[in-house]
């Protein structure tokens, strides 16, 4: 009797996709691992090693994901807006609209949705870090470049459905808007009283159209 041979069962081995996600799941968790560091002691005092272990991974881990610590803070700077325009109802900042968030973002402060303290760094160490450091300064410059086409286009179409003043350019009001955000985030960080429903409230009644020029 003739014996048929079989064939050695082959060793599955993971699909590209499964090895990607486990590569974003990795570098996700470091990520989160190093906000959570940063916001503790400040970008500088935590280590790569100590950031790997709060996530449960190797500093073999963390390059492959990273090409090096600035990589990490820069990435971790990108994680912390999407969260904040997220937290303040903005999304993407493509569709948000311009004086619901004015309405809004006093209260958000008040209720400590704006700033995120307890789970970002501060804008103002990001700073401290685009200032030292080319990589991080032209990330962070990506990210406000990203939020401000969308602040403008939300602008032109306040502007369009005549809620807000056309005199002025959407370029010039959205950046009184980022002035307003990026503004109230330093003085809080440094402790220094600010009004924020009453700066809001000024601003609205500078941008809104007048009763007159209004859509009947």
């Amino acid at each position: 009797m003739v014996r048929k041979r079989v064939a050695p069962r082959r060793k599955s081995h993971p699909s590209a996709t499964s090895r990607d996600e486990g590569r974003a799941e990795t570098r996700r968790a470091i990520i989160e691992a190093a906000m959570a560091a940063f916001a503790e002691e400040g970008l500088d005092v935590p280590s790569l090693d100590s950031i790997c272990a709060r996530a449960g991974y190797t500093r073999g881990a963390f390059y492959v994901n990273f090409a090096s610590r600035d990589d990490l803070i820069a990435s971790v700077m990108e994680e912390a807006h999407r969260i904040l325009l997220d937290a303040l109802a903005f999304g993407d900042g493509r569709s948000f609209d311009v004086l619901l968030g004015l309405a809004i973002f006093p209260d958000a402060v008040q209720a400590g949705v704006f700033p995120l303290r307890n789970k970002q760094v501060q804008l103002a160490h990001f700073i401290e870090a685009c200032a030292r450091t080319p990589i991080v300064r032209e990330r962070y410059s990506a990210v406000l470049d990203t939020v401000r086409r969308g602040f403008v286009a939300s602008v032109s179409k306040a502007q369009a459905d005549r809620r807000l003043r056309n005199d002025l350019s959407a370029e010039a009001i959205t950046d009184v808007l980022l002035t307003l955000v990026m503004g109230v985030d330093l003085q809080l960080a440094y402790g220094y009283p600010v009004d924020v429903r009453r700066g809001a409230a000024a601003i609205t009644a500078m941008l809104r159209c007048d009763d007159k020029d209004s859509p009947k």
